[in-house]
């Protein structure tokens, strides 16, 4: 024997399944947000290798700090940061 729904009962479900959907358009934006963010991210630059043997050439043998060579570096174009350093 069938049982049909109450007026309360489809309303429940319809409300249930709208939550559903909201969530999940939630859940997609915000992933597709994460993966931009972490598109822009700056992650792990590593120096190239002739530049670190540049700037450990400097540290070593005219005795810069790493501010002095950063500066050094972007007067010739190169951008590297002290931090990096």
């Amino acid at each position: 024997m069938h049982q049909y729904l109450t007026c309360e009962q489809r309303y429940a479900i319809c409300q249930e399944k709208q939550k559903k959907q909201t969530h999940k358009a939630i859940w997609d934006k915000a992933d597709a947000l994460s993966q931009s963010r972490t598109r822009r991210a700056p992650g792990n630059r590593a120096a190239s290798q002739p530049l670190a043997w540049r700037v450990k050439e400097l540290i070593t043998g005219e005795q810069w700090s790493p501010k002095q060579i950063s500066s050094y570096l972007a007067k010739e174009g190169v951008k590297i940061s002290h931090e990096t350093i």
